[in-house]
């Protein structure tokens, strides 16, 4: 079979063919169960066909019997229609028609009329919701609370789009109103809902007009940016029909009525609204340039493209309901689009009214500016404002576009280009201010004087004067502490400074001039701190630009020469203003303290005012403002002004320690004159050593001198004793010890010589015998009744005495000559205690020389009388040098203010 294939059986025409030699047996019963398989297909296709034509004949017959059916009922119904065409019957069909027609042309009158004034209504409704304060909260609540994508649109859409909306609105609403107007309207509710809209309408409008004009004096470009700015500007042409050049001239209005502060006349001027009327003015040229004259021309063209009912935000709007009413408003309405001049501001025009408009609200700027930093007091917040204003004009103005404008345009009246200008005008309105406000806080100086003029007026020996003790417990019995300390210290701040104040003598009057100079000192200390801060600062602009996201790089030479300005000249000319201002403060005081110390210097209480000025002179120079420098190699005038207030109060300083000087030793001395020279011996004198005997310690006057002067000094105050009032001290006490001392020795030595003199008349009286023998006589005599008072005096029982017992003349000669030794002993003992009195006078001098630096000048001259008078040989004489240095070693510590 597989070499046999089933032939084609429409090629078999016999049975002979198929049971030919040619097919085997299997093959023909292949051909048999073919030939049957193809039978039976063909007899089911035939009885399809059959079936299938026998329905299209039923389905004819049904046809021919409906057909008949119809013919019959239209036969019918002519015969009706013929019987009801008579004249009467058409006649009256057409008087109900008419009358129908009529019926219903009112009711669409009044639909229509019910669909304007919904239509009316809501448009109130939708200006009031779009210029709710509330609404974005009000819009994310509505989100939050419904679906939708008009709640969400709604929700989500800016102040502009806002803005231009409710414009759109309210055109709406004025088109409504003026279709009523003209055609009237018949249902009294209709007209008193028209006239309470209209009434709505006129307030609503007041308040867009202010809600767009908010809009555009914002320049927080976060929350207005500029495409918002754009679309309000539409929205005011829209709502007001001006045309490009109207509206842009709007625009400059508003923004130069926020830039003044007309209307405002009590409002307090503060540094950021300075900042903001800058921003706003920078704001307004770079609006300016990105707007007009091509993006606000073709957005007022955008507003005519399409009709005013067939705006997408206006059908977006729910309660207008647009879908339903718009079919009943009339062509009129349907049709309407907003008519606007667009094409009427070109370039030129535009840099026309920007530059009549940046000169004049420049000049305002500037005298607001003016105004605010006078009403400033601090330089800090000055210098702060200058560096906000300054770094704020300089990044904005580099934005605008100058060089875009011709040269007539680009400058200002005085022929200065506009940035330039106003940089300048800036930099010189505060840098004026600033050298008044160093004036003003320099010169507050002479309230230090003012203090110490009040002081010594109101001067109250022992009480102004009064000096506490630094160990007197009972002084600081106030504090308490036991109190933990607080942020500020508490009580142990407390006692830390009122410990300090004893140590430095700061009485109450010394404090409050004291307090008063640190107040200033403080100042001024800020004044060269920001000053110093101003020439480190950098002024650098590398911002990025807002709308090409690009680094606005400003040339080297730009930058260096912005530098030299602002971080260069202008602190050098504070320093030198500031330089001068305290050379001429400092020279006011200096000559005011002056004036008041020679005021007193006569006075009863002339050593306790010293000491005040003293203290205040010595607070003031401890702290006396830094030497302010320009950086450039400073001139004469510069180095002057820093020396004299280096020399503040020198001149003056040593007649106060003079004073004081005098003040101190006037008790001391006067104890030692009185007390220590007036002992004409010697106490101590067995404690003397060596050979010949010398002391080795000085007298308890001079020690008692020492301590008494010493106690005066402490008295008086440690804090006076500088180096300068020390020396000036020991000066004082060496011209007046030297002079009490040299008078205290030429009273022993003419007390000597009396004594010489009287022994010396004694002696010539006894040289001739007659004299001598009447002498002795009489003296005998003399010694007779002498003895004879002695012997009563002595003893009251000897009264009964002979003559036997009177002295002979042997006896007679024998006392003279005792009573001749005694005197000359008394002479030499005498005379042997003036020497003694001289060499511990010398010890003294050497001693007290060692304290007072007496190596020259008065006290060479009592030291080298005394040394005279004392019979020393120089031997001895450097004894007495060697053993005081040796004691005043060992003693220098006593009297530590002197040393």
């Amino acid at each position: 079979m597989a070499n046999h294939p089933i032939p084609d059986l429409s090629t078999l025409l016999s049975s002979a063919q198929i049971f030919s030699s040619n097919y085997p047996l299997p093959h023909i019963r292949a051909i048999h169960k073919a030939l049957h398989a193809e039978i039976d297909d063909k007899q089911s296709r035939l009885r399809t066909q059959v079936g299938g034509s026998y329905r299209e004949l039923l389905g004819t017959a049904d046809t021919i019997v409906q057909m008949r059916g119809d013919m019959e009922s239209v036969q019918a119904t002519l015969g009706r229609m013929g019987g009801r065409c008579g004249r009467q019957v058409v006649k009256e069909k057409m008087d109900g028609l008419k009358k129908w027609d009529e019926a219903e042309d009112m009711d669409n009158t009044r639909r229509r009329e019910a669909a304007r004034v919904k239509i009316l209504e809501g448009c109130v409704l939708a200006v009031q919701k779009l210029l709710r304060r509330e609404e974005k909260a009000a819009g994310r609540d509505t989100r939050k609370m419904r679906g939708g994508k008009v709640e969400e649109k709604e929700a989500v859409m800016s102040k502009g789009d806002k803005l231009l909306v409710a414009a759109k609105v309210c055109v709406l609403a004025r088109l409504l109103v003026k279709t009523f107007e003209r055609e009237g309207i018949h249902n009294e509710a209709s007209r008193t809902a028209v006239k309470s809209a209209d009434r709505s309408l006129t307030v609503l409008r007041d308040r867009l007009l202010r809600c767009i004009d908010s809009v555009l004096v914002s320049v927080n470009e976060k929350l207005t940016p500029r495409s918002d700015l754009l679309k309000a500007l539409s929205a005011y042409s829209l709502h007001t029909s001006s045309g490009a050049r109207d509206t842009l001239r709007h625009f400059l209005e508003v923004r130069g009525s926020a830039l003044s502060w007309e209307g405002q006349p009590s409002a307090v001027r503060i540094p950021k609204d300075i900042l903001r009327r800058l921003n706003l003015y920078a704001k307004t040229l770079q609006d300016v340039q990105a707007l007009a004259p091509h993006k606000l021309a073709d957005a007022l063209s955008g507003l005519k493209k399409k009709a005013l009912l067939a705006d997408d935000s206006l059908r977006a709007i729910e309660g207008l309901r647009l879908d339903m009413y718009s079919r009943w408003c009339g062509d009129e309405i349907q049709y309407y689009t907003p008519f606007i001049r667009h094409d009427d501001l070109q370039a030129e025009s535009v840099n026309s009214l920007l530059f009549e408009w940046a000169p004049v609200h420049r000049d305002v700027f500037i005298d607001d500016l003016d105004k605010t930093v006078k009403s400033m007091s601090e330089f800090k917040a000055i210098v702060d404002l200058r560096t906000s204003v300054l770094r704020l004009w300089i990044a904005e103005s580099s934005r605008v576009r100058f060089n875009d404008f011709s040269p007539k345009d680009e400058h200002s009246d005085d022929g200065t280009p506009i940035n330039t200008s106003m940089f300048t005008q800036i930099r010189s309105t505060i840098n004026n201010h600033l050298l008044s406000v160093i004036d003003t806080k320099v010169h507050k100086l002479r309230l230090v004087g003012s203090e110490a003029s009040a002081a010594l007026a109101a001067w109250r020996e022992g009480t102004t004067d009064q000096h506490l003790s630094l160990w007197d417990p009972s002084t600081f019995s106030g504090i308490d502490l036991t109190i933990p300390s607080g942020p500020s210290g508490g009580a142990a701040q407390q006692f830390a400074s009122e410990v300090i104040s004893r140590l430095y003598g700061r009485n109450d009057a010394v404090s409050k001039a004291v307090a008063s100079y640190k107040s200033w000192f403080h100042v001024i200390d800020d004044v060269g701190s920001v000053v110093d801060q101003l020439r480190r600062q950098r002024w650098e602009n590398d911002l990025e630009d807002e709308e090409g996201d690009m680094m606005m790089v400003e040339d080297e030479e730009t930058i260096e020469q912005r530098q030299q300005l602002l971080s260069r000249e202008d602190p050098e000319r504070l320093t030198t203003h500031l330089s001068d201002s305290l050379l001429k403060a400092f020279a006011a005081l200096d000559e005011h303290l002056t004036d008041l110390w020679n005021q007193q210097r006569e006075g009863p209480n002339n050593g306790q005012i010293a000491m005040y000025l003293l203290r205040l002179l010595r607070d003031i120079r401890s702290r006396l403002p830094a030497e302010q420098q320009p950086q450039i190699p400073p001139g004469a005038g510069a180095e002057e002004g820093s020396s004299s207030i280096k020399a503040f109060g020198l001149p003056t300083i040593p007649s106060l320690h003079s004073s004081l000087a005098r003040t101190v030793l006037v008790s001391p001395v006067d104890e030692f004159v009185t007390v220590a020279l007036a002992r004409k011996t010697v106490v101590g004198r067995a404690l003397w050593e060596g050979s010949p005997e010398l002391p080795t310690s000085p007298s308890p006057g001079m020690f008692r001198f020492l301590r008494n002067l010493s106690a005066a000094m402490a008295d008086a105050g440690a804090d006076l004793w500088s180096p300068a009032a020390v020396r000036e001290l020991k000066k004082e006490v060496r011209g007046e010890v030297c002079r009490v001392w040299l008078e205290a020795a030429r009273g022993v030595l003419g007390e000597a010589g009396a004594d010489a003199e009287k022994a010396r008349l004694e002696e010539t009286e006894t040289e001739t015998p007659g004299e001598q023998e009447a002498g002795s006589e009489k003296e005998g005599e003399k010694g007779e009744k002498g003895g004879e008072e002695e012997g009563k005096e002595e003893d009251s029982g000897e009264e009964a005495k002979t003559e036997e017992d009177k002295p002979s003349d042997e006896e007679q000669q024998q006392a003279k000559e005792e009573a001749e030794k005694l005197k000359k002993q008394e002479a030499e003992k005498a005379k042997q205690q003036r020497r003694d009195l001289f060499v511990q006078w010398l010890f003294d001098i050497i001693y007290l020389g060692i304290f007072l630096d007496g190596s020259k000048g008065d006290f060479n001259e009592i030291a080298n009388t005394v040394f005279q008078h004392s019979g020393l040989d120089p031997g001895a004489k450097g004894r007495l040098v060697k053993a005081a240095q040796e004691y005043y070693k060992r003693t220098q510590l006593l009297f530590g203010l002197l040393t």
